[in-house]
């Protein structure tokens, strides 16, 4: 295995400082196959042929998985626009909202973030962070909150703030954004994803692996599997046909359809909707048996909101038959800090101590 490569963010002031370190940047990949077997998690019986994770987990302490290519082009669209105020939305445990203060106090740009929560409420570990960060939390209720993707709606919130790049959630797109400014960032956008191939197959190569069948991700706002569509689209092209495995975390089906019916797909795409374990942040006894006993075998933690859901969803379309013969890699897209939020709640539903501690 390799170690963390850990870009170091804190010397970054512009974005072609982060474009040049992701240029050279590889990250571990696991060969989990004989861990999954041994803990009766994958069948031998049907066992594909290679079984990998690809740690894009450990790309950076705390910008990291698939945050960083999500946020990128926004920075990018930030100087184009000559944005010094960076403002999104997200939830009291959100993984989004966390990179982006970090990368807004590395980068010297002041953020703000439209949390969906009360003042009233105790502080959560991600916000305790992202204030520490500089970030300015403005709280709002659920009804606002709905209108997160109308970025006409916040024109008049954002007035108190000077030189505003407003950010949609998870970084994906606002329904109304100027045509102007979309094709902008659509430009941004493929220079990120493009950036995003090259890691995963300079880090495979890294370490021997020239054969890929199956890639799977996480799904949540689609955001990142719609930069890994146009990626990997490229690169398809040139090699055996390639399957991208999607894995929703949320009940959110038709959403995420509707957006890919609006791309051009070059990657054979497959929607797996049924490990959500009911919806965003739900969490099951057996989902937390997997991530307790994935720990137990090979010390690799995986987020009960995104990444376990994966696992789950794989190992399941394997122990049907559905990939042997097949060289699968998942991607670990990060997201840990969230589960400081979650640790009461996982050991509650799970009824006996955890294997792991958050810190």
């Amino acid at each position: 295995m390799l170690n963390k490569p850990a870009l170091d963010l804190s010397t970054v002031s512009k974005s072609e400082d982060i474009y040049s370190a992701l240029s050279h940047a590889v990250v571990a990949v696991d060969d989990v196959k004989t861990s999954l077997i041994a803990q009766n998690i994958v069948s031998e019986k049907c066992a594909p042929q290679s079984l990998h994770l690809l740690r894009l987990d450990q790309l950076h302490p705390i910008v990291s998985g698939n945050k960083l290519f999500k946020l990128l082009p926004y920075i990018q669209l930030a100087e184009h626009q000559n944005a010094t105020t960076l403002v999104s939305f997200g939830g009291r445990f959100s993984n989004h909202l966390h990179a982006l203060a970090y990368l807004g106090h590395c980068m010297g740009l002041s953020t703000v973030a439209f949390v969906r929560g009360y003042k009233e409420q105790a502080l959560t570990p991600m916000l305790e962070d992202v204030l520490a960060w500089g970030m300015r939390v403005e709280f709002i209720g659920n009804t606002e909150y709905k209108l997160r993707h109308n970025r006409g709606h916040w024109q008049q919130r954002l007035l108190p703030f000077q030189q505003v790049l407003l950010i949609p959630e998870g970084g994906a797109s606002f329904d109304d954004e100027a045509h102007d400014t979309s094709l902008i960032l659509a430009s941004y956008k493929r220079r990120s994803s493009e950036l995003l191939a090259q890691l995963v197959f300079r880090s495979l190569f890294q370490v021997g692996i020239n054969k890929l069948d199956v890639i799977s991700t996480a799904v949540g706002s689609a955001g990142f599997l719609q930069l890994l569509i146009d990626g990997l689209g490229e690169d398809a092209k040139q090699q055996e046909p390639l399957t991208i495995l999607a894995v929703l975390a949320l009940k959110n089906a038709e959403e995420v359809q509707g957006k890919l019916e609006g791309q051009q797909l070059s990657v054979n795409t497959v929607l797996l909707e049924n490990a959500h374990c009911g919806g965003f942040a739900k969490i099951t006894k057996e989902l937390v048996e997997l991530i307790s006993l994935v720990y137990k075998d090979s010390g690799i933690l995986l987020d009960p909101i995104y990444n376990a859901k994966q696992v789950l969803a794989v190992t399941q379309a394997i122990n049907k038959g559905e990939c042997q013969g097949r060289s699968i890699v998942m991607i670990h897209s990060g997201g840990l800090q969230g589960v400081r939020g979650l640790y009461d709640k996982m050991r509650s539903v799970y009824g006996k101590p955890l294997p792991f501690n958050i810190g």
